[in-house]
């Protein structure tokens, strides 16, 4: 089954946001509606460009990484892989990642840092890893 996310902007959805905050619209009703149940860690499945789960981890949740890594890597069959993309902004290393890939059973296998595939550079902001069950 193949996944499309056709026309989705996520720079302009994050803008549409930013707009509501500056303008002092209460844009955190999600984080505020979970935290009234008062969880310890929770998981931002779907997280779009990540505005809700940031909240949620300001007001002290732990937005559960290492078991969503755990969770998709338990549906990678063996010589199988796990690909993820995401910001290297200091909230979330890639030690951290490769460590909690290397806990639920997966070895680095390639890293870039794009999307089309150009070599990592270390020292940037974003990086694709590529993550591989062992057979």
């Amino acid at each position: 089954m193949e996944v499309r996310n056709e026309g989705f902007d996520g720079k302009a959805y994050q803008a549409r946001f930013d707009a509501l905050a500056e303008r002092g619209v209460d844009i955190h009703g999600e984080a505020r509606f979970v935290m009234s149940f008062e969880p310890s860690s929770v998981l931002d499945a779907g997280c779009g460009t990540g505005r809700v789960a940031i909240e949620l981890a300001r007001q002290g949740a732990e937005v559960d990484r290492p078991a969503l890594v755990r969770s998709c890597a338990a549906h990678v069959r063996a010589g199988g892989h796990m690909i993820a993309g995401f910001a290297l902004d200091g909230r979330y290393t890639l030690d951290e990642y490769d460590a909690e890939c290397g806990s639920a059973g997966l070895a680095l296998a390639e890293r870039f840092s794009t999307w089309d595939g150009r070599a990592f550079a270390p020292g940037g902001d974003y990086a694709v890893s590529v993550h591989r069950r062992q057979s």
